[in-house]
């Protein structure tokens, strides 16, 4: 017999922590500045260090995931199925 190697790739939903500093007069200062990064935060000034918080981690569901699959079955780095697939859902 032959041995097949698969592997399925999960998207998953997860947190991220990201410390950094502001610089500032004082706290009221420093929160409104924090704010402001908070609403469009696609780069973080000073930042020190990024976390994953792997305990927060939860699978997607294709809804989550605008119909997309968020399950997908490889066998030699080819994709042989996915959890969006309509035939996937029925078996």
């Amino acid at each position: 017999m032959k041995t097949f190697k698969f592997y399925i790739d999960q998207k998953i939903t997860t947190w991220e922590r990201i410390h950094f500093g502001i610089e500032a007069k004082n706290k009221k200062e420093a929160v409104s500045k924090a704010k402001e990064i908070l609403k469009d935060a696609k780069e973080y000034p000073n930042a020190t260090r990024f976390e994953v918080l792997h305990d927060t981690s939860t699978e997607m569901d294709i809804e989550e995931n605008e119909g997309c699959a968020t399950r997908e079955l490889f066998l030699d780095d080819i994709e042989i199925a996915n959890n969006a697939e309509e035939e996937f859902n029925k078996s």
